[in-house]
């Protein structure tokens, strides 16, 4: 074989190569739904796209049997081709053979690598659905060609990993991922500009909501504001305005026996200061979950009753909490202020140089960012929820305790106690 006929023959081999190398890797990055508006769209190609699609292992498996017969193919030509040149100027012997081969292998390696996998990579990335549409054609043809071969090289794998009981997919190269690989693909998406920082969060957060349980956010125990049945309204009212709460579990007798919750909203929008308005006529249902119970599960049970609050038990009944479907949309979204809501500097007065009066309202959460701090809780919300936690009981007024940890020393002291509620507290705090 002359040279240049031996260049025209690599050339042609490596441009195989390359073809096979950009069907495979624009077949699996094009998305499904890209094909199908391909498809409705008619551009030329997209007839033999939608085919292709509907059977990718099939022409995925005819890529590589193009890649690898090609490669091998090159391989060969060059390693005989030097073999045969450096024979005839040095002879015939072990070190020629030696030669000839690292010579063969560098060649092959540096022209496969570049011209034959990264350039045709490179363009994929940049074109994979022009490249998807031009290569659909030819490949469909050609997976004809080589269809025994296909079939073979399936076969011959299926049988090979059932040998070691592994059971073979049908859908080798579906496209189809697990949660994990989402992640890495949504994250990978945000850091290449494809998504906003604050998808990403929330997209994130979505896969999160599955894994979540109702004792994760609750309202506990001791933090619920709730109202016997006859309570006058004017005290609802009235504890609206000083929590800034909008829903209000009734109960019967104890707080066990929670018959359902009042909104705010129904009261004020009701003829509240006649003498004949009975709170009971504006109850609404309240569900009894189990604290283990699935976040999605709950909103799922919520919209089905149509309900917008939870009481939360354990398992021998006991009431451990309350839960809103607010409290459920903000797991997803973030923080939800409606108009019922405290601006948190209307929850913190700074009364000295490291002083604050914080109200016992004040989330945790916020807390914490206010003050660079990182208070933990497993079931406090709120900073009267984490004093009444730290302290194992419900404090007296001038009561005080302190935690200290490697930045700061913050020293804690009940100002004012609404009956078992810390309404504030004197917070003093000490950088290290």
């Amino acid at each position: 074989m002359n040279l240049i006929s031996l260049i025209l023959f690599v050339v042609l081999l490596i441009t195989l190569n390359a073809f096979f190398v950009i069907a495979e890797f624009s077949l699996l990055r094009i998305r499904e739904n890209r094909i199908e508006n391909l498809y409705e769209t008619k551009p030329w190609g997209s007839d033999f796209l939608k085919k292709i699609s509907s059977d990718l292992n099939k022409y995925i498996i005819t890529s590589q049997i193009g890649i690898t017969l090609s490669t091998l193919s090159i391989g060969f030509l060059a390693l005989n081709t030097s073999n045969y040149e450096l024979s005839l100027m040095i002879g015939n012997d072990v070190f020629t053979d030696i030669l000839s081969f690292s010579i063969a292998l560098i060649a092959v390696s540096f022209l496969h690598s570049v011209f034959g996998e990264l350039v045709p990579k490179i363009i994929s990335i940049n074109y994979i659905e022009e490249t998807a549409l031009r290569i659909a054609p030819l490949l469909y043809y050609v997976s004809f060609i080589i269809l025994p071969f296909t079939i073979l090289y399936q076969q011959s794998a299926n049988l090979f990993v059932r040998l070691f009981g592994v059971k073979a997919s049908s859908r080798l190269y579906s496209r189809v991922y697990n949660e994990d690989e989402l992640k890495l693909l949504i994250s990978e998406s945000q850091e290449f500009g494809e998504i906003e920082e604050s998808e990403e969060v929330l997209l994130n957060r979505v896969f999160d909501f599955t894994e979540t349980k109702v004792n994760e956010i609750f309202t506990p125990r001791f933090e619920i504001v709730a109202f016997e049945k006859k309570v006058p309204v004017d005290e609802i009212i009235e504890k609206a305005r000083e929590t800034g709460f909008s829903r209000f579990p009734i109960y019967e007798n104890k707080l066990d026996e929670i018959i359902g919750f009042v909104h705010v909203k129904d009261i004020l929008i009701g003829d509240y200061k006649s003498p004949d308005f009975n709170i009971m006529n504006i109850l609404r249902n309240v569900l009894v979950i189990h604290e283990a119970m699935r976040l999605d599960l709950l909103l799922e049970k919520m919209q089905r009753e149509k309900s917008q609050v939870a009481v939360v038990v354990d398992e021998y009944g006991s009431i451990e909490g309350f839960v809103t479907i607010e409290d459920i949309l903000e797991e997803i979204v973030g923080p939800i202020d409606d108009e019922f809501d405290l601006d948190s500097d209307e929850l913190i007065e700074k009364i000295g140089r490291n002083e604050f009066l914080v109200d016992g309202r004040l989330e945790l959460e916020v807390f914490n960012q206010t003050f660079q701090s990182n208070l933990e809780s497993e079931d406090a919300l709120t900073i009267a929820g984490y004093i009444i936690e730290s302290l194992e009981s419900v404090p007296e007024e001038n009561a005080s305790f302190k935690i200290t940890n490697e930045k700061m020393e913050i020293i804690f002291e009940i100002r004012k106690m609404d009956g078992n509620r810390v309404e504030n507290a004197l917070v003093v705090i000490n950088k290290i």
